[in-house]
């Protein structure tokens, strides 16, 4: 929608967490006088330049084709005196009169907006910010859909990338222009997205990312010169991408944690809320959907790869609010929902090593509850414990709710429910985070075993 056909203008989130950092920038100013050429003196202005820097100690410095073209106007017009913009001690990326201030530029590229920030780059004081839809929204709401526009048109992915580059040099202009400041002096940028943005920003191909196995065509950092992609930008300046990062949903963290909406969805009236353990459930789920019509249904969607169970060639209906039984035992019992079943599984081999004989069960629906399974678990072992991959007030609390209505904590039961932290998570590989909220094996095993007043070393989780 353009700005002029908006009743209000929109109100992009561009406010952040500041955090305390020792300044140390890739780019820093070194500041040389040249001797001024004369009719005895006839050096070329690189040779000169480098000279100059020998003489002061300095090594002999790098310089791409760009920064050259602007060096011999710049030196001409400052009487030989400039600032050299230095990357990594080994590169000159831009040539200043001197005094110019270096200016870095960060933008975290979202599916929907983007928020762009103009830094001092010797101080790491955010001189000005600035916020914009993504232009690409045109092109497809979301991730999939402008993959798809991509593998579907011969220029797609050109399309989406110049209309991105397009609105950042926009905001590139509207921050030095706030600031009094020149796109020139922008001397490093560094650029945040999702995976698919990371790919049609920087050019990398997409196609892959949306067949399976999604693969990336990389997971590391990248760094390239902003002129590549026709940012305006010092001439020698380099973009710079940090690594693509998980969380428990993938590459998304704390803004897209996925872990409230077993907790919401199960709250309304009516609602039938499942959560898929592998990819044969998962299949089987999205048939119980299809089919299901006496009101509303939702299953949780897990990101990520499989456990690889066998899989079926068709899903099949699964019975509306009951659970099944995966692994016998009789003195603990394991009920989880969703994706954190293999690590109770795991869990279970450790318990039983130690004497712990462990029942494993699928709840698969948090709503409705399965009653019998709860009520069979909760009669037949000493201790339960409940995994989820959800928030407080989720599963766990169903479960709980249903445990004191049926009397069932009154007889020496002991309950341990396991969910995520009541925080918004951070970034991670998976794995590290559920270690940290303690929802993989180990963190099974320790909740486990401490409600016996036991201590089981964990071997293999």
């Amino acid at each position: 929608i353009p700005p002029e056909s908006l009743t209000t203008p929109q109100r992009l989130q561009i406010e952040g967490d500041t955090f305390e950092l020792e300044l140390d920038p890739p780019v820093v100013p070194l500041d040389v006088k040249l001797p001024a050429p004369t009719m005895y003196d006839l050096r070329a202005d690189i040779e000169r330049l480098n000279d100059t820097l020998r003489d002061q100690g300095e090594p002999p410095l790098q310089m791409s084709l760009p920064v050259m073209v602007s060096t011999a106007a710049c030196l001409r017009e400052n009487e030989w005196s400039v600032r050299l913009a230095v990357r990594g001690g080994r590169e000159i990326v831009a040539v200043l009169p001197p005094g110019t201030p270096l200016l870095g530029f960060a933008v975290d590229i979202g599916t929907t907006g983007m928020a762009a920030y103009l830094l001092n780059m010797e101080t790491g004081e955010v001189l000005a910010k600035t916020g914009a839809m993504n232009p690409q929204i045109a092109y497809g709401e979301d991730v999939i859909s402008r993959i798809v526009y991509v593998n579907e048109h011969h220029n797609g992915q050109e399309t989406l990338q110049n209309r991105l580059i397009r609105s950042l040099n926009e905001m590139i202009d509207t921050l030095c222009a706030e600031t009094g400041s020149q796109p020139g002096q922008i001397v490093e940028m560094v650029a945040v997205g999702n995976t698919a943005m990371h790919h049609i920003f920087a050019g990398l191909p997409v196609r892959q990312l949306g067949e399976a196995p999604y693969l990336p065509v990389l997971r590391g950092a990248l760094e390239f010169p902003a002129h590549l992609v026709g940012l305006r930008t010092a001439p020698g300046a380099y973009v710079y991408m940090p690594p693509n990062v998980a969380g428990y949903v993938g590459a998304d963290g704390a803004t897209h944690c996925g872990a409230f909406d077993v907790t919401y969805l199960a709250s309304l009236p009516h609602f039938v809320v499942m959560a898929a353990a592998d990819e044969a459930e998962l299949k089987h789920m999205v048939r119980t959907a299809v089919e299901y019509g006496e009101g509303p249904i939702a299953f949780r969607y897990p990101r990520g790869n499989g456990v690889g169970v066998e899989m079926p060639e068709r899903g099949s209906p699964l019975e509306i609010g009951r659970g099944r039984i995966v692994k016998e035992g009789a003195k603990v019992a394991l009920l989880s929902l969703g994706t954190r079943l293999a690590d109770c599984l795991a869990a279970a081999e450790e318990l039983d090593a130690a004497g712990l004989s462990t029942t494993v069960a699928d709840a698969r629906f948090a709503k409705p509850l399965d009653a019998d399974l709860v009520r069979r678990l909760a009669r037949g072992h000493e201790v339960l414990v409940t995994v989820e991959e959800g928030s407080i007030g989720g599963f766990a609390s169903h479960v709980l709710h249903f445990l004191a209505h049926e009397g069932l904590l009154e007889n020496g039961l002991k309950v341990r429910p396991l969910v995520l932290p009541d925080e918004f998570t951070d970034h991670g590989k998976q794995e590290k985070m559920y270690a940290a909220a303690g929802l993989d094996a180990a963190g099974i095993v320790r909740s486990a075993s401490s409600a016996l007043g036991r201590s089981v070393s964990v071997a293999s989780a």
